[in-house]
């Protein structure tokens, strides 16, 4: 996957699909789609989690359950419906949808990276796993 995502930054050429809206009974967003690879990345910030006084207060638990198995969840139900449409307001063209149907990687890049994190994620990961057992799931830590 590494090797994947760094020949994926040194090529200009790759057609990779930006914020990828879906519309359709069921809604949802992709952040980069590579077409070349077959891999859907999601970028997640999980800065919230490690502030002084956040906000919503929440573990790496609550919060890998959202970001990541709850999201995720959702965002392939919206790529198996039977209809739905596109738009990007990032890339002038759209991936084609049986290209985007056939993707069955993801990573998750996420900047934050600390054990309580990584485990959660793991476990978030595995839960897809079980639910979606035809898909591969990994996440990337640290990459900002």
């Amino acid at each position: 996957i590494l090797q994947a995502k760094a020949r994926h930054e040194s090529s200009e050429t790759d057609p990779v699909y930006k914020n990828v809206n879906i519309h359709g009974p069921r809604n949802s967003e992709l952040d980069d789609v590579d077409l070349i690879d077959q891999i859907i990345y999601e970028d997640k910030d999980a800065s919230s989690l490690y502030m002084e006084n956040p906000d919503f207060p929440q573990t790496e638990q609550q919060w890998a359950y959202k970001q990541i198995f709850d999201k995720t969840k959702n965002r392939i139900l919206a790529l198996q419906q039977e209809q739905f449409r596109m738009s990007s307001k990032e890339s002038p063209t759209l991936p084609p949808m049986g290209g985007l149907k056939g993707i069955r990687t993801y990573v998750f890049r996420i900047v934050e990276d600390t054990p309580a994190l990584r485990e959660a994620v793991q476990t978030e990961m595995d839960q897809l796993s079980e639910l979606f057992p035809d898909y591969e799931f990994y996440a990337v830590f640290g990459g900002g």
